[in-house]
């Protein structure tokens, strides 16, 4: 997948979850900044890597790219995975990060930050918050339809407020730019 990666015609939708994790990686920094016990490099981390499943699913499995150009009515991301793969996007990240001995918080935010409600490490809620705030507008419908939806009573366990919140969208558009401009 790092060979991929850095291959930026390999394909557009590896460059496209690409993008994503690069601005969730520094929107969770931002974040943790802002929230006692998180560690701002761990969430930068997790951030940049909490997609890995997708990230070696596209690489793995072009001949799937066309779902992502036209959808099947009503099913998301997940549930198509799930059906030919056997395994969803989370779940093949969390066992290679596993495979690759990352560390446990890390793995585990590969799972836990699509329902992310008293999950524990906190840093999963951070990059909860982080990816429904980076506002990605995908170009794949099966990627805009895989949105992460805010859950504010996350953002409130987490100590963030309103305001906070409101702060971190010029971060957000900041970061996606960047992410943009690398390609």
């Amino acid at each position: 997948v790092s060979e991929a990666l850095l291959d930026h015609t390999a394909s557009p939708l590896l460059e496209e979850i690409w993008h994503r994790a690069i601005a969730v990686a520094h929107l969770a920094e931002a974040i943790a900044a802002r929230v006692d016990g998180v560690d701002p490099d761990r969430a930068f981390a997790s951030g940049l890597l909490h997609d890995m499943g997708s990230m070696i699913i596209a690489d793995q499995t072009p001949d799937m790219m066309q779902l992502m150009l036209e959808p099947e009515a009503g099913v998301t991301v997940h549930e198509y995975f799930q059906r030919h793969l056997g395994a969803t996007p989370p779940a093949v990240g969390r066992s290679a990060a596993r495979q690759h001995d990352f560390p446990s918080p890390i793995a585990e935010v590969m799972v836990g930050y699509a329902n992310p409600r008293d999950a524990d490490p906190p840093v999963v809620r951070v990059i909860h918050v982080a990816r429904a705030r980076s506002g990605m507008d995908n170009r794949f419908p099966m990627l805009a339809q895989d949105r992460t939806e805010l859950a504010f009573d996350v953002c409130q366990s987490l100590g963030l407020t309103q305001e906070a919140l409101d702060s971190l969208r010029e971060t957000a558009q900041h970061w996606v730019a960047v992410s943009r401009s690398l390609a």
